[in-house]
């Protein structure tokens, strides 16, 4: 019998164990999921994890940065080329043989010289030739199954007539074409007068590349391709390097569903027709591409549209950088600029988004870097979604008139956040109907030369003591949640405001760091000050007329959270406090 008790209570004892340890890795694993659970949303560092005391301590961000080195890939998988030429050129250093229909095929000492339309594979390694287009009219496709193709003194491919000429880049093959540093334009089908050709692939028709395989171009003497009709870049894989221009597309410049890198002494892409107001523009499709040139990451006249592309530019060096020469990231000398999707990242040292014409910004992640304006119209800017962050500029947006209706803006910089004006700065307006604008800014941090009206979205504006908003005729508060920090000496208040505002002037300046809270009636505004703060104007839907406004600052926030220094969730308390009663339209206090 005593036996059978020590036995049962050895085996209590050791259950019991066992659930004290079960109950320690559950209370273990929840509390490490609960930590993990702050970033599992879709904000970037979406809230704060409070301190010890339960303060509230750090802050989240609605900001995406993007790495300019792992950006998402934007093309979609395609059936892998497999075509064969009607005629087969095999290339053996110096030498060249030719098997299947050769009744298109001339040999003239170095050169290949192609004079009908047909399809023609081109394999192994040419030490020093061309091959040339002679067809007028005709359609010629050139078979790249792993060739290797370089020309000492002149251009390595020449299209000099054609209707439409195609290289295909076959397989999974890689194919490089190469020229030399010095040209001979005394060489047949050379023009001495205007120095053409003068780029590596050259070709004075129409121009189609693609194909799965991979194509290598190095561009010794001026560019890597030049197309001086259309130039399309379809489904392929395509590297440039030259001491000049990287890929001219003359009439008109495609590449879609590519992986396109380019590094370039001058510019990296261009579309540089002038006289047609139809012709000399971009159009970027699902596609990746990576430049890094010495002028503009991307040139043209009359337009470019961005869809669905992973870019990275880098011009000039960068941002920090400083150049007498044009080095703009995305530059349309007489037309428009459009991104409708895609992750861009910029960093120019000159402007990084530049257009004569309109500028719009209707989706994608853009992480702007820029030693001038980071996005500049000489007529509108519009932003209609997105998420644009612009880390350092001399000023962010600037336009004619700048209108931002949705989507997520954030200005760091070091002159106007946001400056709209003429080119005789005598007009220019500033409209916020929606989306969500954070601006930090060294100077002025909203300039117009016209009106600026905030009709919706959120607003938040920090100045600093060299700065508030300046504009010429009026600033109007319609609707919105706006918040203004700075000092006394530049505070603007609104000339007019159809949704109640306040204006409060503290006796002197709450210091960094510090929680104030705005509360009227059931509803509170909590935010944590990064500079210090004189004076502060305040709209929201909040505010009744005839209740009073308590503002609080200097206290404590615990056990909530915040994005952008707004806190949510927690309780304050404590600190100093003053209050007014709500007026219609403007009230200001101090």
């Amino acid at each position: 019998m005593s036996k059978k008790n020590g036995t049962s209570k050895s085996i209590a004892g050791t259950i019991a164990i066992i659930v004290i340890i079960l109950v320690v890795l559950i209370v273990a694993v929840l509390w490490i999921l609960d930590l993990g659970g702050s970033d599992s949303e879709g904000i970037l560092n979406s809230g704060d994890v409070s301190s010890a005391d339960g303060e509230t301590d750090g802050t989240g961000t609605y900001k995406e940065l993007l790495n300019e080195n792992a950006l998402t890939d934007a093309t979609q998988a395609v059936q892998t080329t497999d075509e064969s030429g009607d005629t087969v050129i095999t290339l053996s250093g110096s030498s060249v043989s030719i098997s299947g229909d050769d009744s298109g095929v001339t040999l003239e000492d170095k050169d290949i010289i192609i004079t009908r339309e047909g399809t023609y594979e081109f394999t192994g390694t040419l030490d020093d030739g061309r091959i040339i287009i002679n067809a007028v009219n005709q359609n010629v496709v050139l078979i790249l199954n792993g060739a290797n193709i370089t020309c000492s003194n002149g251009s390595a491919i020449y299209v000099y007539q054609a209707g439409t000429c195609t290289i295909l880049l076959n397989g999974n093959t890689e194919n490089t074409i190469s020229d030399g540093s010095s040209y001979d334009f005394s060489l047949s089908f050379c023009d001495e007068a205007s120095e053409e050709p003068n780029a590596a692939i050259f070709a004075k028709d129409d121009l189609i590349i693609r194909g799965t395989g991979s194509l290598i171009v190095n561009g010794n003497y001026a560019a890597g391709i030049i197309g001086k009709d259309t130039l399309k870049i379809i489904n392929t894989n395509v590297t440039v390097s030259a001491v000049g221009n990287g890929i001219n597309g003359k009439d008109s410049l495609t590449i879609q569903n590519s992986t396109v890198n380019v590094t370039a002494g001058k510019d990296a892409l261009r579309s540089t027709n002038d006289t047609d107001a139809t012709l000399g523009y971009a159009t970027l499709t699902d596609s990746n591409i990576t430049l890094v040139a010495g002028n503009d990451g991307v040139q043209t006249e009359t337009g470019i549209t961005v869809s669905n592309c992973s870019i990275s530019i880098v011009t000039a060096g960068g941002a920090y950088e400083t150049t007498e020469d044009s080095a703009k990231g995305l530059k349309c000398i007489q037309g428009s600029v459009t991104i409708d999707s895609g992750s861009i990242v910029i960093d120019s040292a000159d402007d990084s988004i530049h257009a004569a014409g309109d500028i719009s910004i209707n989706g994608g992640v853009l992480n702007l870097s820029s030693g001038d304006d980071a996005v500049h119209s000489d007529s509108s800017v519009t932003v209609t979604g997105g998420t644009t962050v612009i880390s350092t500029a001399s000023e962010g947006l600037e336009g004619e008139s700048v209108l931002i209706s949705d989507g997520t803006v954030y200005i760091n910089a070091k002159s106007n956040a946001i400056n709209a004006s003429n080119e005789d700065a005598t007009d220019g307006n500033v409209n916020i109907t929606g989306g969500y604008v954070y601006i930090s800014s060294n100077d002025d941090t909203i300039d117009s030369k016209g009106d600026i009206t905030i009709s919706g979205g959120t607003v938040i504006v920090n100045g600093n003591s060299d700065g508030g908003l300046k504009y010429e005729n009026n600033f109007t508060v319609d609707g919105g949640t706006v918040l203004m920090l700075g000092y006394a000496s530049t505070a603007n208040n609104p000339s007019s405001a159809s949704q109640n505002t306040i204006s409060v002037s503290f006796a002197s300046a709450v210091s960094t760091g510090s929680y104030i809270r705005i509360s009227c009636g059931s509803e509170e505004f909590v935010f944590k000050t990064s500079k210090p703060v004189e004076n502060v104007l305040f709209s929201s839907s909040m505010f009744v007329t005839g209740e009073t406004v308590t503002i609080s600052y200097g206290g404590t926030y615990k056990n909530g959270e915040s994005i952008d220094n707004i806190c949510t969730g927690g309780t304050y308390s404590g600190g100093s406090d003053l209050t007014l009663t709500v007026s219609d339209g403007l009230t200001i206090y101090g």
